[in-house]
């Protein structure tokens, strides 16, 4: 692990081997669709490389307003369950040090990005500079012809474990595993870069 960071530091990001990368899978569950308006309630990650898991992270996170009904439908998160739970505040320290020296992973990434960096700025600190791929323009580029890019329905058509749909640790695993599942599938995936996938998966982070 120790000589696998020192290669990620001797070299630009963009040049590392796929195998050689740490990535962190992450979700976030919310109040509503529009970080401008509405709250994280649940976050959840995963670290992995494409050869292994390396650790998780789950908390619910009391988003200091009441939770709509409209997204209590979607993830079932509810008022009384993250009441006595901590402030996304008091657990951003421990996740931005989860998400160090990785590459982001996320399905539709830029939602969790929006909310992400809502939360740093609100915490008056800098933005993320990690590089990041979308499994759900990956999936697009490589499983062209389905019907629908979901992740649940991406996760059932490939008959991949689904887990608890609209949970932020489960819909991370979730994640985890359709792009590990999807990556052997490119051609020359072996050679790639992480460069190379940014610009193959269509990656927009902001």
């Amino acid at each position: 692990m120790m000589e696998q960071f020192f290669d990620f530091a001797a070299r630009k990001p963009e040049e590392m081997p796929l195998k050689e990368s740490v990535f962190v899978a992450f979700d976030f569950e919310t109040t509503g669709l529009y970080p401008a308006v509405h709250s994280i309630v649940e976050v959840g990650a995963v670290k992995f490389t494409l050869q292994e898991e390396l650790g998780r992270f789950q908390s619910l996170v009391n988003p200091g307003v009441e939770i709509p009904q409209e997204a209590i439908k979607i993830h079932g998160i509810e008022d009384f369950m993250v009441q006595n739970q901590p402030y996304l505040g008091e657990i951003l320290p421990r996740f931005l040090d989860f998400l160090t020296d990785s590459v982001l992973v996320g399905h539709n990434i830029g939602f969790d990005i929006s909310f992400l960096d809502k939360a740093l700025s609100g915490a008056s600190l800098p933005l993320l500079g990690n590089f990041g791929i979308d499994t759900r323009t990956l999936a697009k580029r490589v499983f062209q012809g389905f019907p629908g890019f979901s992740l649940d329905r991406l996760t059932r058509q490939l008959n991949l474990p689904t887990g608890n749909s609209h949970r932020a640790l489960d819909d991370a695993i979730a994640c985890k595993n359709l792009f590990c599942y999807t990556i052997p599938l490119i051609p020359r995936w072996e050679a790639l870069t992480l460069g190379e996938l940014i610009k193959f998966s269509n990656t927009k982070l902001r």
